[in-house]
């Protein structure tokens, strides 16, 4: 590390913590500014989410939780404990107290990773950008308001990422194991623990203490944590489309950083430049590449949510590189390369898009729409434009420069913000929307109705109208469909069809046009309400 005086200087401090040359210190200005962090991170995200649940797993996590149940799906075993005691901390509807929860870990996660930005960085300018890059991420955003075990588990991992660099092993292993218990693709970081501090007496401490972490929670429950029905065995035995990880994993990226995205391919390039941070940048694209391969199984799974934390910081080395290149990165690479690449990327994503078709499985799976890659394409644009004009201006007029790269910053992070709340207010509308139409149309049904819809939309219909979970009153549109095997589509087929013959109500979950004819051609009227249709037949056909 430089001396005092020069950091007072203005100089920047050399990260020497990736080579191991020093034991990094957190400053009392940084703390109270990750403190500061947290606070407009609660703010923000507790005054987004709403007591709508994001997908059915998060019905599933609630329903456990609420009964108090750690030994079925302990695959998850931390997030239950954790919600159960968040729950009774805060007595309010269990539902609105679990995405509390998330906004608060998140929040939480936010403040984390402004402390790594200074403690890699040396500044407390920095660690704000770290902060406000996360904050403004609209991946993390949705997960940070919704019951799921994504952002719980990032913090946890942002907590061991932190003591590790802070050379606090035994305590790094502990969240790290901690996370795992969460969620185990926890254990794909291993790499950034691996390389950031290559040091064996140290990752040997890290992970024994997370092994016996681990041990003590799964030992007692080891059946149904391998081969229960979220058992880890049968999820590795899952198929997965690594054409369709990349493009996922793309559409994230986009979606997340959107304007920013400038920001975090410059330092990439300087993290993979400098010899400094190349364990920060080895580091984050080893965790990348094994979580591509070996934890991608799902399509609605943000499981390189970690890794995008880990980008903000480095999108913040990247602004540095921006707004100070004549200390920090002299070739003009850092302003031409991250400016055509979000072109060239934008350009991609809109030829993949119209190749691909939107989707409609999953809420943040959605294609990019045409503005927003613009918007992208534009920022790369802007991003040159000003990091040329900050280059030019001479060096007797740091305000000057000061003020073109932190108004940038500010326009862009910005963006991204407004971008991210909006969309995030607008799923959270649409899911408190499907809400308020169960509940509705479950004081209106008539007796000995049946519901027909996929396994995520069933099982919420499952917690708000009867507060629990069975699938007795509901036909999985995945099993008619064939997707988990032919007896349980005959079955649902069976059912179907002596629904009809019978002449009950039914309710469609969404719009599914072929069981629409098929309602038509038996007789049936459609009526919607809000997000749910409601079929039903007059008495004369009825009977």
């Amino acid at each position: 590390m430089t001396s005092k005086t020069e950091a007072g200087n203005g100089q920047r401090r050399s990260p020497e913590i990736f080579r191991g040359a020093s034991v990094p210190h957190l400053s009392r200005r940084a703390a109270w500014l990750a403190v500061g962090v947290f606070l407009v991170a609660l703010v923000a995200l507790a005054g987004t989410a709403n007591d709508a649940l994001l997908c059915g797993d998060s019905a599933v996590y609630a329903a456990q939780i609420e009964r108090g149940d750690f030994t079925q799906r302990t695959i998850h075993i931390a997030y239950y404990m954790m919600g159960y005691a968040f729950t009774r901390l805060l007595p309010i509807p269990i539902n609105m107290s679990l995405n509390l929860m998330s906004a608060f870990l998140g929040a939480m996660s936010a403040a984390l990773i402004s402390l790594m930005a200074y403690t890699t960085s040396g500044r407390h300018d920095l660690s704000l950008v770290a902060g406000g890059l996360l904050l403004t991420n609209h991946v993390f955003v949705l997960n940070a308001v919704s019951a799921e075990v994504y952002v719980p588990g990032t913090f946890l991992l942002l907590l061991a990422a932190l003591l590790w660099l802070h050379r606090r092993s035994p305590f790094a292993g502990a969240a790290l194991g901690a996370s795992f218990l969460v969620s185990p693709s926890a254990a794909l970081t291993f790499p950034f623990f691996a390389v950031t501090r290559p040091r064996w007496r140290a990752l040997l401490t890290l992970a024994g203490v997370a092994s016996l972490v681990v041990a003590v929670a799964v030992v007692p429950n080891l059946r149904d944590y391998l081969f229960g029905a979220r058992g880890l065995l049968n999820a590795a035995g899952d198929p997965v489309s690594y054409r369709t990880a990349v493009l996922k994993e793309g559409w994230e990226i986009v979606v997340g950083f959107f304007v920013c995205l400038p920001f975090v391919l410059s330092g990439l390039l300087r993290v993979l430049r400098e010899k400094a941070l190349r364990g920060l940048g080895v580091g984050l694209l080893a965790t990348w590449a094994v979580t591509l391969v070996f934890g991608e199984r799902y399509v609605d799974v943000p499981v390189q949510l970690p890794t995008y934390a880990l980008m903000c910081l480095v999108g913040a080395l990247g602004f540095e590189a921006f707004a100070r290149p004549h200390r920090v990165a002299r070739r003009a690479g850092h302003i031409w390369f991250p400016a055509a690449t979000s072109v060239v990327i934008a350009v991609v994503a809109a030829l993949a898009t119209r190749a691909a078709g939107p989707r409609t499985d999953s809420l943040l799976f959605e294609s990019p729409t045409v503005p927003m890659l613009t918007g992208v394409a534009a920022s790369g644009l802007l991003y040159a434009l000003a990091g040329t004009a900050i280059r030019r201006l001479p060096g007797s007029r740091p305000v000057a420069r000061r003020a073109i790269a932190w108004s940038t910053l500010a326009l862009l992070l910005g963006a991204t913000g407004a971008f991210a709340y909006a969309r995030t207010a607008h799923i959270c509308g649409r899911l408190a929307d499907y809400e308020s139409s169960v509940l509705r149309l479950d004081r209106l049904a008539r007796p000995g109705h049946i519901v027909v819809g996929r396994w995520g939309k069933g099982i919420l219909f499952d917690r708000y109208a009867i507060g629990g979970l069975s699938e007795e009153r509901w036909i999985n549109t995945e099993h008619m469909a064939g997707s988990w095997g032919e007896a349980l589509q005959e079955a649902a087929e069976a059912r179907w069809a002596e629904a009809l013959a019978s002449g009950r109500e039914i309710w469609l979950l969404e719009s599914y046009p072929a069981l629409e004819r098929d309602l038509e051609e038996a007789g049936y009227v459609l009526e919607l309400f809000g997000e749910v249709y409601r079929a039903t037949r007059p008495p004369e056909e009825a009977s």
